[in-house]
């Protein structure tokens, strides 16, 4: 994924989830692979499927950043919103909530 091969990164972490369908991480940068090709309701799903093993910070943002590119605005804000509470850091989360708002806009 670094060296953005996508076509090549697909396919590992499909071997990854195969052989542990509980793997967060795996769940996680399939989720990436999707957005990065625009797949977000696939991105979605393989979020959320991350999210159910383990909870993160970082795959709770981008769960709700494919939400907002999905058109699921009222999601996402609720995904923003339960980072926040669970945040200690939450002026860094609020920054990065408006980069992915504003490119979100931009990109209409």
């Amino acid at each position: 994924m670094a060296a953005n091969r996508l076509d090549e990164a697909l396919p590992v972490v499909t071997r990854i989830l195969t052989a542990d369908p509980q793997s967060a991480k795996g769940w996680y940068y399939q989720g990436r692979i999707w957005v990065a090709r625009d797949l977000y309701d696939r991105a979605i799903e393989s979020f959320t499927r991350s999210m159910g093993f383990e909870s993160d910070p970082t795959t709770s943002y981008w769960l709700g950043s494919a939400f907002l590119e999905a058109k699921h605005p009222e999601q996402a804000e609720a995904v923003f919103h339960t980072l926040l509470d669970k945040s200690a850091d939450r002026a860094v989360w609020h920054a990065r909530f408006a980069d992915v708002y504003r490119d979100n806009r931009l990109q209409r």
